[in-house]
């Protein structure tokens, strides 16, 4: 004698199409594989003549019970089954029902089918049975038949599985998969099962450890997950891979760091720029204000990166090792030697040059200056650098020095140029080839001009 059973469902989801209930269906039967440790994969097949759709599991196999709609534990406690609440079947059902799709399910001793029926005590109300017949078969789990599924329907529903769709797995991580996505919209899959799409990734991800943030978000509906909700475990993917592995995603950041993105989460973006073996990491100002520095990397055989300030602050504060303008003009700068000369102790000549270029410079009114900055002369050399260059003057902003090479003293005009050139930077705080400083260096020579007597 067949049984019926009220499934009492109270709230329908209106907006649900039939491949949302074949999802539905499908979750459930991957899920059950997983909590039942099945040895064999579920069956998922369309018959494209008659359009009978086949799902069967071989697991534990469903009974009544798993038709009340209540949370289920077991699924709620678990982080590696793609349902979250052990509902989604009786709004499948409902939306086949309303979608006039005939489905039977079957186990090893019940065939259930549905029906409208009054609901008990309540002739008047109308509600949705199932109909539960005792039975004896083979079926080792559960099996779904439903009918009159289209090819469209079908292909929808086995889109939104990660497991149903060849996917090219790129790297896989404690946190997740990183996956190559040859479509223009990427997916973002939790557990396998797809749940949002991204236009402007580089990858599609399916994300397999769910923090809380993710489980307070899954809905009955499976629907509104935002990025806010995912960017965090997809940023640990992709921290926790081999970032050498993630040609596109890395060859294109140099070229274009907003073409993907995944270039806005700050952590990446320095994995990314560590991946490099020879950028120096600048920013605009710095290129704008400092050719001639800029250019001296450039001849290092360096790529210049140009990066906003933030990411720069960034850069520099962090525990990786990276080449930065100022990392590398320490380095630079650490690579000569001063051998300093008391000037009582120059020769004949030397002393000339020197009083020769203080002269000039004071014709040109760096008397102030002189008062502000001490005046030493060197010998200096350059050690242990790959791209060796004659420095015959410094200005040390730090410590308030010019500094002269005794190589520059071999010349009264050299001598005059050199000094005039370092105290020029002294007095304007400006990088050569710069505008200001060209400015300046453009009154110098009005000055000398209107003194020279």
């Amino acid at each position: 004698m067949n049984k019926l059973f009220d499934l009492n469902i109270i709230e329908i989801l209106e907006d649900w199409k039939v491949y949302h209930a074949i999802r539905e269906i499908i979750a459930n039967a991957f899920d059950e594989t997983i909590l039942s440790n099945a040895k064999k994969q579920p069956l998922i097949e369309l018959n494209s003549k008659t359009h009978e759709l086949i799902i069967e599991d071989f697991g534990r196999g469903i009974s009544i019970e798993n038709l009340t709609q209540n949370e289920s534990n077991e699924k709620m406690s678990s982080n590696i089954v793609i349902g979250r609440f052990g509902v989604g079947l009786k709004d499948a059902i409902a939306t086949f029902h309303r979608n006039q799709k005939n489905i039977k399910i079957f186990v090893k001793d019940l065939e259930i089918s549905f029906k409208e029926s009054p609901k008990q005590n309540f002739e008047d109300i109308i509600t949705l049975h199932a109909v539960v017949k005792k039975t004896k078969s083979n079926i080792i789990g559960t099996k779904f038949l439903i009918e009159n599924i289209s090819d469209e329907q079908f292909l929808l529903a086995k889109s939104l599985f990660l497991q149903l769709n060849n996917p090219t797995v790129i790297q896989e991580t404690k946190y997740g998969m990183i996956i190559n996505d040859e479509k223009t919209t990427k997916s973002i899959y939790i557990n396998g099962l797809k749940l949002s799409e991204e236009v402007n990734f580089a990858y599609s991800y399916n994300i397999t450890k769910i923090d809380a943030k993710i489980k307070k978000s899954l809905n009955r509906e499976r629907k509104n997950l935002g990025r806010s909700v995912y960017s965090k475990q997809i940023e640990k993917i992709l921290m926790s891979s081999n970032i050498d592995d993630l040609k596109l995603l890395k060859d294109s950041y140099l070229i274009d760091e907003e073409k993907y993105d995944e270039y806005s989460w700050s952590e990446v973006k320095l994995m990314l720029l560590n991946s490099f073996d020879n950028i120096a990491i600048v920013t605009t100002d710095m290129i704008i204000n400092n050719p001639d520095q800029i250019e001296r990397m450039r001849s290092e055989g360096k790529m210049i990166k140009s990066v906003s300030s933030n990411t720069y602050l960034k850069v520099s504060s962090s525990e990786l090792s990276f080449d930065t303008f100022d990392s590398l003009n320490d380095e630079y700068e650490s690579s000569f030697t001063y051998d300093f000369v008391k000037i009582i102790d120059l020769n004949k000549q030397q002393k000339k040059n020197l009083e020769y270029a203080i002269n000039i410079a004071e014709l040109i009114g760096y008397k102030a200056t002189f008062k502000s900055f001490d005046l030493k002369i060197s010998k200096i050399t350059q050690n242990d650098y790959d791209f060796n260059t004659v420095k015959f003057g410094h200005c040390d902003h730090q410590n308030k020095e010019i500094i002269l090479n005794t190589k520059a003293l071999k010349d009264k005009y050299e001598s005059a140029m050199v000094l005039v050139h370092e105290l020029t930077h002294a007095k304007t705080s400006c990088q050569d080839a710069t505008r200001n400083f060209e400015q300046h260096l453009d009154g110098n020579f009005k000055n000398l001009l209107k003194n020279i007597k």
